[in-house]
């Protein structure tokens, strides 16, 4: 195996700037011709990737299964077998690495069926580098918007659980949650205490100051709910000025 960090020509932003701060963006290259691989080393070192290559299938299966990399260059001929059986490995392995197939036998079959494994792009050899170096571009690309959608869904799912004034749990993850302490606590012969606890004259605080100072009143007071309980515990809000903690 061998590894070239590469130093950085230029400085790069957005999509790339993001992958950099993150710690580089590592490309593999599985090819089992040297002069292949050290002129698109060369040329994609000089970009500012850190590069790896291997020449047979089992040692590129070795590093994927240790390292993650951003995009994974793969003939589909390689001396130990076919590079559809490692693609189908990376898929497995890691949904995110970005694999670019690229041979000199190239079929609208082969194709095909690289693509329908997961394959991002097909190229065909002998490589136009700069073709190469724009599907590289573009996987990355497709890689962080891939890697922001799950980032939103997360959220989204978060949110769905939070009360969004005070980033409480709301009511329907507390009857939810409510329900799984009680089942634990009857089978293992566990105590569960729960605490209602609501804000006195917290109308009067609206009337008075209204419901924007009201609602920092609520953030304020979940604040030191969460600072006071144990992290098995959970904060809820309830309705209204209205809490509850489970406590385990």
């Amino acid at each position: 195996l061998e590894a070239r960090s590469g130093g950085q020509k230029k400085k790069r932003v957005g999509t790339m700037q993001r992958f950099i701060e993150d710690g580089g963006i590592n490309i593999l290259i599985v090819e089992d011709d040297a002069a292949m691989v050290e002129t698109l080393s060369d040329i994609l070192f000089e970009e500012g990737y850190t590069i790896e290559s291997t020449p047979t299938i089992t040692l590129a299966g070795e590093r994927v299964k240790e390292k993650f990399y951003n995009v994974v260059l793969l003939d589909l001929k390689l001396s130990d077998g076919s590079g559809l059986e490692l693609l189908k490995m990376i898929r497995k392995t890691s949904r995110e690495s970005m694999v670019i197939i690229f041979t000199a036998y190239a079929s609208l079959e082969s194709a095909v069926a690289a693509l329908n494994e997961g394959a991002f792009a097909y190229l065909q050899k002998p490589l136009n580098i700069d073709e190469a170096k724009i599907l590289i571009e573009k996987a990355l690309k497709m890689q962080e918007l891939s890697r922001e959608n799950r980032e939103l869904t997360d959220r989204l799912k978060e949110l769905n659980l939070k009360d969004i004034h005070t980033e409480l749990y709301n009511y329907k993850y507390l009857m939810e949650r409510l329900d799984s302490e009680l089942l634990r606590a009857k089978r293992h012969a566990l105590f569960l205490s729960v605490l209602m606890i609501d804000i006195d004259y917290f109308n009067s605080i609206n009337n008075l100051y209204g419901h924007v100072y009201g609602d920092t009143i609520l953030k304020e007071f979940a604040w030191y709910l969460k600072k006071f309980v144990r992290g098995m515990d959970v904060v809820s809000r309830y309705s209204g000025e209205e809490f509850i903690v489970l406590l385990p």
